[in-house]
């Protein structure tokens, strides 16, 4: 795999990294004998680089509004970004605040929600066996996974629902970001009735998912959230998982689907999680019909058929 370097301050380094990625990339194409591709990124910062292929297409992918990010050059990182959308072929986006950002610049833009593997995270419901860090935990268990970063998670909110709410077991499955250190998530760590399981491989979510009743999406507010689409969300409900979410942009979609509950600051988490557990999980041809085409076989047809009417080489 190859990675796209950092924009370095200095131009001479910058230079210099760019040259060696090039000559990288076209190394493995030679040897692979690579003819007629089309370049897919995620990120802006490839316009110098790409320049010297000799390639068909270029789709721009844009999952997330990274100039939110702190620490990330929000004006370099737009100016790039704006260079690349005057470019590029296609444009896919994975939210309407990103659809309406892109389209003033690419009007061959085009909305899709993130997709999960559905196969992978339904074949829960055959899954009986309990792995043994789950084994001596009692139900109810609230799964809350993924990154632990204050930036994307309200600790704040998610530290006043575990305090008032003891007869609940919360698991978390993931781990803190590199380079944080939140007393706020330290001291959540320290109660009886939060479980910090780590890092799962990824074969073993459904395993972990099958034996919990609840999922809960404390996300915070802010300009980045407010522009994606998290896929942990889809591998929820693929799981049979009811959610309980704070209310995003990403759940416009989802506001009339009983499964997926939006909790506002003064809300009754208990009387939400009451309902929610009386209703059971989601049966596959449930879960199905809320994610619909959301699934990699279904968007990735959907994608090569976007790509494919234009046939024109900028």
């Amino acid at each position: 795999p190859l990675v796209l370097p950092f924009n370095h301050g200095n131009k001479w380094i910058k230079l210099f990294n760019q040259v060696a990625l090039n000559l990288q990339i076209n190394f493995f194409l030679k040897r692979h004998k690579f003819s007629n591709y089309l370049i897919w990124t995620y990120h802006p910062y490839i316009m110098d680089v790409i320049k010297r292929l000799d390639f068909k297409k270029i789709i721009y992918h844009c999952v997330d509004d990274l100039s939110a990010i702190p620490g990330i050059n929000k004006r370099s990182y737009n100016f790039e970004e704006k260079k690349l959308l005057k470019k590029t072929n296609c444009v896919f986006v994975t939210s309407k605040p990103l659809l309406k950002k892109c389209l003033q610049l690419n009007k061959n833009t085009h909305y899709f929600k993130n997709v999960v593997d559905f196969e992978h995270f339904s074949k829960t419901k055959n899954i009986k066996k309990i792995p043994n860090d789950l084994k001596k935990i009692a139900e109810p268990r609230i799964l809350i996974s993924g990154a632990l970063s204050e930036f994307k998670m309200d600790f704040k909110f998610l530290n006043k629902i575990i305090c008032s709410n003891e007869k609940y077991n919360f698991i978390f499955i993931g781990k803190e970001i590199e380079g944080q250190k939140s007393k706020i998530l330290e001291k959540i760590f320290s109660y009886r009735n939060v479980y910090f399981l780590g890092l799962k491989k990824y074969k073993e979510l459904p395993n972990y998912f099958s034996n919990m009743q609840i999922a809960f999406m404390p996300i915070k507010k802010n300009k980045y959230t407010q522009s994606m689409s998290p896929m942990k969300l889809n591998e929820y409900i693929a799981s049979g998982l009811p959610v309980i979410s704070t209310d995003l942009n990403f759940l416009e979609d989802y506001k009339l689907t009983k499964e997926i509950v939006l909790i506002k600051k003064n809300d009754n988490f208990s009387k939400i999680c009451t309902i929610l557990l009386r209703q059971g999980k989601l049966t596959s041809i449930r879960a199905k019909k809320i994610i619909g085409e959301n699934t990699w076989h279904e968007r990735t047809k959907k994608m090569l058929k976007i790509i494919n009417k234009n046939e024109t080489k900028f």
